[in-house]
C-alpha cells in the first residue's frame, strides 16, 4: 500500500453494502476474531466476523461451537486458495465447493445442524 492509502473493505450489514476502511469497521464491529492456522473446523462462537489468513491452502469442512439457528458468520479471507468443501455440514449454493481468494468475503448461516452458504463477494 502506498502512503496516504487505506485498506478497504466491504461489509454487508442488513441488507446494507457499505465501504470503509478496516480499522473504523474493526472498531465498528468490535474486531475480527481469527482462525488459528491450518484449522480445517474452526470454532466461530466467539464471533460473527472474521479474518482467514493461512500460510498453506486449507479446506473449510465444519464450523464448530454453535447450536442456535440463524446464526450468521462472515469470512474476509485474506489468503488465497482457501476452500469451503460443499458436505453435510455445509450447504452451498449450486452444490459445489468454493474456492477463495485474498479479497474475497463470504457469508454463512447456521440452522438445523447445516451452514448454508447466503452471500458473497470481494472487498478492495
Amino acid at each position: 500500500m502506498s502512503a496516504g492509502q487505506t485498506d478497504r473493505t466491504v461489509v454487508q450489514a442488513n441488507g446494507v453494502v457499505a465501504i470503509s476502511d478496516s480499522a473504523e469497521i474493526a472498531a465498528t464491529l468490535g474486531g475480527f476474531a481469527t482462525f488459528a492456522d491450518g484449522d480445517t473446523t474452526p470454532d466461530v462462537s466467539g464471533g460473527h466476523y472474521f479474518s482467514v489468513n493461512n500460510t498453506t491452502p486449507v479446506t473449510y469442512t465444519d464450523f464448530d461451537g454453535v447450536t442456535e439457528d440463524g446464526y450468521e458468520i462472515t469470512l474476509f479471507f485474506m489468503s488465497n486458495e482457501d476452500q469451503i468443501a460443499h458436505s453435510g455440514d455445509i450447504d452451498l449454493p449450486g452444490g459445489m465447493s468454493r474456492m477463495f481468494a485474498a479479497k474475497d468475503v463470504f457469508r454463512l448461516m447456521y440452522k438445523g445442524g447445516v451452514w448454508y452458504g447466503l452471500s458473497e463477494g470481494r472487498f478492495d
